[in-house]
């Protein structure tokens, strides 16, 4: 076969392979497509991500969840772990609080640094609230896996 030849044959055959057509209906979408054509207008350059695209996101899942649970994450939570979880709000508030005084009595005595002081205590409490969402999402898979009753 010549060059020519061979580079008309190969983006159809690359094209049927990616879009899971068999060499037989490529063949058959080129005689309909009124005989050879040129190379760049048979390919299509398409892979099918429906497939590929869940496993990719499924994969760092799986990795997460063996994390946790070489941390120690299908032990049963604690009594602290179980009140954080049922009181996230409360939970930043109390550890935002502290921060917010902390940085308040560590700055000088500008008008700036007392609102530097509610906006880091805003932002640690949002962080530790943000755990403790967390915890609640773990405390809910223990109990879908049936590893915990809830109580």
């Amino acid at each position: 076969m010549t060059d020519d030849v061979m580079r008309r044959i190969m983006p159809a055959r690359r094209s049927a392979v990616l879009s899971g057509r068999s060499d037989q209906d490529s063949q058959n979408s080129q005689d309909s497509q009124g005989g050879s054509g040129s190379a760049s207008g048979d390919t299509v350059d398409q892979l099918p991500y429906s497939f590929g695209v869940k496993e990719l996101w499924r994969s760092p899942g799986n990795a997460f969840w063996a994390l946790d649970q070489a941390l120690g994450g299908h032990q049963r939570p604690a009594r602290v772990h179980r009140w954080v979880a049922r009181h996230p709000v409360l939970f930043g508030l109390c550890t935002g609080v502290p921060f917010a005084l902390l940085f308040a009595v560590i700055g000088s005595e500008e008008e700036s640094d007392g609102l530097f002081a509610v906006v880091v205590g805003l932002l640690m409490g949002s962080v530790f609230a943000l755990f403790a969402f967390l915890e609640r999402l773990r405390q809910r898979r223990l109990k879908r896996l049936g590893i915990w009753d809830g109580s």
